[in-house]
């Protein structure tokens, strides 16, 4: 977007390869957001024994690419429930971690996902996931344009460890919240 560049996926850990990825970004906080903003503005911050994942994007692409690690924030109360990691470079300038752009203004993007505890792990359904997170932000006054950006990012697959089970499922689209 403009002079911005980012990753349409988190990552497990600083490193770029396919096989480290883990959501979709599929959420977009616009106008007046930071990441601390974006996760205060609907559910606060994730608990402490949840992963730290890695969201990496430039504010002045095509350089300088800058990886971002979040916990996140997640609707209370814990077990079975929705979960967003928002990422964005530092801003130097503001002292605060967000992008900037004159579409934008200052914002972040942001992965979801449904957190699921049933004896097995689950996790996924990033497009449920949005739309939790979308309805919530309209519950609370925010203007939302669902499915708005289209970053190219679709997953439609299962992958299933002996531990966990990782349902993708994505448009490929993304919702913008705008915070003011």
């Amino acid at each position: 977007m403009w002079e911005d560049a980012f990753y349409t996926y988190d990552h497990l850990s600083d490193d770029t390869g396919s096989g480290n990825v883990d959501w979709t970004v599929n959420l977009v906080f616009t106008m007046d957001a930071d990441c601390p903003t974006a996760k205060n503005a609907l559910y606060g911050y994730a608990p402490p024994w949840d992963a730290e994942m890695w969201g990496r994007g430039s504010d002045d692409a095509p350089g300088n690419f800058e990886w971002h690690k979040d916990r996140g924030s997640k609707k209370l109360p814990a077990g079975s429930t929705v979960h967003f990691r928002p990422y964005a470079p530092h801003n130097d300038q503001t002292g605060q971690d967000h992008f900037f752009n004159y579409s934008w203004w200052y914002y972040c993007i942001a992965t979801s996902h449904w957190d699921w505890y049933w004896g097995i792990q689950d996790f996924g359904w990033s497009e449920m996931a949005e739309e939790v997170i979308r309805n919530d932000a309209e519950y609370l006054g925010y203007y939302t344009f669902d499915d708005y950006y289209y970053f190219q990012n679709p997953e439609y697959r299962l992958e299933s460890t002996t531990w966990e089970d990782h349902w993708w499922y994505n448009n490929g689209w993304a919702t913008e919240i705008m915070i003011f």
